[in-house]
């Protein structure tokens, strides 16, 4: 099982919430009828249920909603940066890279291997490569964790940031050609290309509010993440470019069998 970054994030701010309170383990363990040991390896090690989650809510007197945004108020600038190593090992080896990404996204190692029809040999020398890189910890049992706070970010100026770039403006480029064309499927619902003119206020204006956007469903995205199975949600591309006008396959490689 994966255990999201957003789920990692929701489990320090109850914790957090716990310490402002002055509240302990204990007094949490005694409101669920349950002992202190259950209470760490919730907080700590073991899955957040729904029902689970729900209880320590209603204990603490916060709201789902208060919770996701203390969440997101405390991992705002809350990121882990790839280093140069793990940066090169990402590009040398863009079917980790797919995986990575994957898990990220709260999809399990089970599903993964099942979406690429990979052997358990195979995923399991996937995650332990990663592990090696100090990308995930990789448990006996087939436990996966993910090790960044927050979000990853990739290092400006490196060869996997650029690979990476190209390859999503490339994709980006087919699907706008599909769009020109008339050829809109259930994968691709809508594309728009404008050209228009505007003083620069307006321009500044139009930044902020496409980033607005872009920001508020992406803060949806990991609340979703958060409480929804990843059999619910579907894998969506969302690029936005705003550029003055003269500024200016897939994103990985498969993932493969071994054996």
């Amino acid at each position: 099982m994966t255990e999201s970054a957003e789920i990692q994030q929701m489990k320090i701010t109850l914790k957090t919430v716990m310490k402002r309170k002055k509240l302990k383990y204990e007094d949490l363990a005694k409101a669920l009828d349950c002992s202190v040991t259950t209470i760490k390896r919730i907080l700590n090690k073991d899955d957040l249920s729904l029902r689970r989650l729900g209880q320590i809510l209603e204990w603490l007197g916060i709201s789902f909603q208060e919770l996701v945004t203390l969440a997101e108020d405390t991992s705002r600038d809350t990121y882990t940066t790839y280093s140069e190593e793990q940066s090169q090992f990402l590009f040398d080896n863009l079917e980790h890279a797919c995986i990575l990404d994957d898990l990220q996204c709260g999809i399990t190692a089970e599903e993964i291997a099942d979406r690429f029809n990979l052997s358990k040999k195979s995923m399991q020398k996937y995650l332990l490569d990663l592990d090696k890189m100090n990308l995930i910890e990789y448990h006996p049992g087939g436990r996966v964790k993910l090790l960044a706070r927050g979000s990853f970010r990739m290092r400006r100026g490196t060869k996997f940031l650029k690979k990476i770039s190209e390859n999503a403006l490339r994709v980006a480029s087919q699907l706008s050609l599909h769009g020109i064309d008339g050829h809109f499927s259930p994968r691709v619902y809508r594309m728009y290309i404008t050209k228009i003119r505007m003083r620069q206020k307006s321009f500044e204006k139009l930044k902020e509010d496409v980033l607005q956007l872009f920001l508020r469903y992406q803060s949806l995205s990991n609340m979703e993440h958060a409480t929804e199975s990843s059999k619910n949600l579907i894998p969506v591309f969302f690029q936005y470019v705003v550029a003055h006008y003269d500024a200016a396959e897939d994103i990985y490689e498969l993932p493969r069998n071994f054996d």
